[in-house]
């Protein structure tokens, strides 16, 4: 996302959440980064996207979006497979992993090189540990850091 101050356009980055009707924005301590692994592993390149809110709880994605070698496949998009812990991680968000009712997913339409912008959603129905449906949507627009 662009703004104007100053007649200089500034990038700004902005994760936010909304599950049900409470928003929460991630904005601080965003890092965005490909993960590289030795070939010797045998695991593939994986990319990990943190942030905080203003209380310092955390968000953080992993393994959800498509890489090849190390470049993201774009656009791409796709149901979140369950366990969906194993790809996000967030304060407030409680998945049960285990609820076939779950249904996710995920669509990437911009991943830029280190410095350009990240644009991906997240959205859907899942059920809670106390089996109650909810409505998440999830808006990352960020600067890829690596």
């Amino acid at each position: 996302m662009y703004s104007c101050q100053n007649n200089t356009i500034v990038l700004t980055e902005r994760i936010e959440m909304k599950i049900d009707n409470t928003i929460v924005d991630f904005n601080n301590n965003i890092e965005a980064k490909l993960i590289l692994l030795p070939a010797s592993t045998g695991s593939p390149n994986y990319f990990r996207l943190t942030a905080e809110d203003n209380s310092s709880n955390t968000f953080m994605i992993t393994n959800l979006f498509p890489v090849l070698g190390v470049t993201p496949v774009v656009p791409s998009s796709g149901a979140i497979q369950a366990p969906e812990s194993n790809f996000i991680s967030v304060f407030g968000l409680d998945v049960d992993d285990g609820n076939a009712g779950n249904n996710l997913v995920y669509s990437v339409t911009a991943f830029g090189l280190e410095g350009e912008q990240i644009e991906a959603t997240i959205s859907g129905t899942y059920y809670d540990n106390l089996n109650v449906q909810h409505t998440l949507f999830i808006i990352i627009d960020v600067t890829r850091d690596q």
